[in-house]
């Protein structure tokens, strides 16, 4: 029995060390001399249906740093697109949601696919 019970185990490991998961990662450098929120999503334009609560702290960038945002490469199959916002933290602190929504007070948009984030090497850049 405790031979059974060891190769199971033995398998049940070698199968979870072999299953590979395929994650892109990108960075936003902060260049400017304000703190900086990012807000995305993946194959979604609308900008309105982005939730506020995704602009927690880990997504404010400190003036001249940078952040490191890990996503699974699966989210860009076929011809997915990244849109990513930038937001002052000035605006987003002085401004509701929906006013930066509807009055489209972000600072930079993109709207990238797989391929067009490579081309940048994984890294957008706001100034």
């Amino acid at each position: 029995m405790k031979r059974l019970i060891f190769l199971f185990i033995a398998v049940v490991t070698i199968i979870s060390c072999s299953i590979e998961e395929d994650y892109n990662t990108f960075i936003v450098t902060n260049n400017s001399s304000e703190e900086i929120y990012i807000a995305f999503d993946f194959d979604n334009s609308v900008i309105s249906s982005f939730e506020d609560s995704s602009l927690e702290s880990s997504r404010l960038i400190q003036s001249m740093s940078s952040s490191l945002f890990s996503v699974d490469e699966s989210v860009f199959s076929g011809n997915t697109d990244l849109t990513l916002i930038i937001i002052s933290k000035d605006v987003y602190d002085t401004n509701s949601w929906q006013d930066i929504v509807d009055n489209q007070l972000f600072d930079e948009r993109y709207d990238l696919t797989l391929s067009e984030l490579r081309e940048l090497n994984n890294e957008i850049v706001y100034n």
